[in-house]
Order: C-alpha cells, then sequence, then structure tokens
C-alpha cells in the first residue's frame, strides 16, 4: 500500500481525489493549506506527494520545492485548474510526472500511479 499525501486548498476536490486514491489501494493523508503539508511531512514518510499548484496563497510549487530538498526522494504530482506554463521550468525540476489538468479522471490518475509503482 502506498502512502500517499494530497494538498489541495479546494476541500470538495480534495475529498473527492482523497476517495478515488482509496480505491487504488492507497493510503491517503490530505491537507488544505502550506502549513498543514508541512506538519504532516514531519509526521510520516510518504511514497508520493500530489500538490496542487495554487495552494491557496503560497505556491504549490514553493512547498513541492522545500519538501523536496528535506525529502528528495519524494515523487510529486502536480495538479492545476489554471495556466502554469510560467512555472513550468520549476516544475520539472521537481517532478517527473506530468502535470494534471483539473478537472481530470481517474483513469488518469491511474495510469500515473501504475506507472510510479512499477519503478519503485
Amino acid at each position: 500500500m502506498k502512502r500517499v499525501l494530497v494538498a489541495d486548498d479546494d476541500t470538495s476536490f480534495l475529498d473527492s481525489l482523497s476517495i478515488a486514491l482509496r480505491r487504488e489501494e492507497s493510503e491517503v493523508w490530505a491537507a488544505r493549506n502550506s502549513e498543514e503539508v508541512l506538519n504532516l511531512l514531519d509526521a510520516r514518510e510518504y511514497d508520493l506527494m500530489m500538490m496542487d499548484l495554487r495552494l491557496g496563497p503560497q505556491c504549490g510549487v514553493e512547498v513541492a520545492e522545500w519538501a523536496r530538498m528535506r525529502y528528495p526522494n519524494l515523487p510529486v504530482i502536480f495538479m492545476s485548474a489554471y495556466p502554469y506554463t510560467e512555472l513550468s521550468g520549476r516544475i520539472n525540476r521537481v517532478s517527473q510526472y506530468p502535470v494534471l489538468e483539473k478537472p481530470f479522471h481517474v483513469s488518469d490518475l491511474a495510469k500515473i500511479l501504475k506507472a510510479h509503482r512499477r519503478h519503485n
């Protein structure tokens, strides 16, 4: 079973995604803001982090960059409902996965998770 940290400030989306991930046989911890992300990262290890690019007032890439400094092997999948081309370079330095554009279908996420499982 994979431990997944999911961060999104949209509570209904966060709840739906958490349910979908549990159906994919993952343990899920959910964060609504950067402070919750940092607290959860300090509490346990994760196999994967899913991060909204706009996490409230803070940029999700900044949070992920900080997380990767402390946990360099933590894979990150970004999600976004907004254009993110200006962040592409930073995104590519933090994540090896394509950005999931909201709304995305659970099957899109399942494909990425299966590829991640094969490599780990």
